[in-house]
C-alpha cells in the first residue's frame, strides 16, 4: 500500500445546549477539539440534539459498516448478507465520503 500523501481529515464533532440568557438552543462545531463555529440553532432543542448526535455518531457508524463489509467479504467467516444490503451499505459509506 502506498504511503498516505495527504493529512487525515479533521474529526468534526458537535455540541448543543440551551442558552441561559434567552432559552434558545445553540450548536457548536469543533474540529480535532478546536471550536470553529457556533451559534443559535433555528430549530428546537431536541432537533439540535439529534443533529449533534448524528454528527458525533458518524465515525462509529462508518467503522461498523466497514466491519460488516469486511466480514462479508472474508471467505473464512461464516457471514452473509443479501447483495442488496451490501449495496446499501456501500451507498451509505459513499454518501459519507468513505471508500467502501
Amino acid at each position: 500500500m502506498a504511503p498516505r500523501t495527504k493529512p487525515a481529515a479533521p474529526v468534526v464533532t458537535a455540541d448543543f445546549g440551551m442558552r441561559d440568557a434567552d432559552g434558545k438552543p445553540w450548536l457548536a462545531f469543533s474540529a480535532d477539539g478546536a471550536e470553529f463555529a457556533s451559534g443559535v440553532y433555528p430549530g428546537t432543542l431536541p432537533q439540535a440534539r439529534e443533529l449533534a448526535q448524528s454528527i458525533n455518531g458518524r465515525l462509529s457508524a462508518v467503522a461498523a459498516m466497514k466491519a460488516v463489509l469486511s466480514d462479508v467479504r472474508d471467505p473464512d467467516t461464516d457471514t452473509a448478507i443479501a447483495p442488496a444490503t451490501a449495496e446499501a451499505l456501500i451507498d451509505a459509506l459513499m454518501a459519507m465520503g468513505e471508500r467502501a
